[in-house]
């Protein structure tokens, strides 16, 4: 079992998902906890560079490791089935399918190009399957659901959602201490 304290990494990493539900994989939340070292100077790129790779895979395996003994504990969800985002669903049902992904995509309203292959997968991943019907995507699906994430259109099963335990746990430290966390900056803090 892991102690989960405000202060513990694990209660580090649980309060970070708390604060943003579904928008983090294990490499993102070792980024927010561990960041990578600074580059100091120019001369030390090479070895700055070899630096960093291997600091975000010793951060990332420790994420993943938290993260499953989160799951165990019942305050991490298992990792879901990709899914739409529930924000492209709605600008969907307002304009349709093939209309929301111009406006999704980065190039809107300038050049977007032919998004009619993209718009039949998310059709297609919107409607309901069971267990047994999924089938393995071949390279050119595989690209495409990959656009698809960049967009932030698809929501990739990488991403790790709080349990109501795990929120539930998280509020009770209001009561005693102030968790705040920052996803944009580089760590949570706990201030008593």
């Amino acid at each position: 079992m892991v102690a989960v304290t405000p202060t513990s990494p694990a209660g580090r990493v649980l309060a970070l998902l708390v604060a943003s539900p579904g928008e983090l994989d294990a490499e993102a939340v070792g980024r927010h906890l561990w960041p990578p070292p600074k580059l100091t100077s120019s001369a030390g790129y090479l070895g700055w560079r070899q630096a960093v790779v291997g600091h975000v895979t010793t951060s990332t395996a420790r994420a993943a490791r938290l993260l499953g003994r989160l799951v165990e504990a019942g305050q991490v969800e298992h990792q879901r089935e990709p899914a739409v985002a529930a924000w492209f669903t709605d600008l969907a049902r307002r304009h349709g399918i093939e209309a929301a992904l111009r406006r999704a995509h980065p190039a809107y309203p300038a050049d977007v190009p032919d998004l009619r292959g993209l718009s039949r997968l998310v059709k297609a991943m919107q409607v309901e399957r069971g267990p047994g019907a999924r089938v393995a995507p071949s390279g050119a699906t595989k690209r495409k659901l990959a656009r698809l994430v960049e967009m932030g259109v698809l929501v990739p099963s990488s991403r790790r959602w709080p349990t109501a335990k795990g929120i539930a746990f998280v509020g009770s430290w209001t009561a005693s201490v102030s968790v705040s966390v920052s996803v944009s900056g580089p760590s949570p803090s706990v201030s008593p």
